[in-house]
């Protein structure tokens, strides 16, 4: 942790163990594990860390947390990551995606493929913007809709990552 010292890290994940405890004051602190595809953290809440965020700290919650990592309290050469924000995923959707690219190889375009993703983007329509990244020999086409508008849900992705050649990305 010590190339991150003083540094804000933003990560999220799924809370897979929440252990509450009491200090020797009497006041509930927790330790919580935080899970996602890389591996596992575990986060102490403490004091007004405890207080304000134990809504969110429940088994199974999908969570974001925004925080920096500090030197352990009396230690100079132990870190730890200090949450100073939370919000439930679900709530980062829409606060940090712009939209939704395909990027599509230009020999895998086909009548086929144009009428499932019109078919799809019909049935997703929200407030997102919509891109198509064309590839083909190393050069690369950028088209943005102006009109359409989509809502990117997993669903959507997942069956548009279904097509050979075809893979999406969130504009952030």
């Amino acid at each position: 942790m010590t190339d991150y010292q003083g540094k804000d890290i933003s990560i999220g994940g799924i809370v897979t163990l929440v252990n509450i405890r009491k200090s020797r004051k009497g006041d509930d602190f927790a330790i919580v594990t935080l899970e996602d595809y890389s591996g596992t953290l575990e986060i102490a809440f403490f004091g007004k860390d405890y207080h304000n965020f134990a809504s969110f700290l429940s088994h199974g919650s999908f969570i974001y947390v925004n925080g920096k990592v500090e030197k352990k309290w009396k230690s100079e050469t132990d870190f730890t990551f200090k949450p100073y924000s939370i919000k439930q995923i679900s709530d980062i959707k829409e606060e940090k995606t712009k939209g939704l690219k395909l990027e599509i190889d230009l020999e895998m375009l086909d009548y086929k493929l144009i009428d499932h993703i019109e078919n799809l983007t019909s049935q997703n329509t929200g407030k997102f913007d919509f891109a198509v990244n064309l590839r083909h020999n190393g050069m690369l086409v950028e088209l943005f809709s102006r009109r359409l508008r989509i809502d990117p849900t997993i669903e959507l992705i997942k069956e548009l990552e279904q097509f050979e050649g075809v893979k999406c990305k969130l504009m952030a």
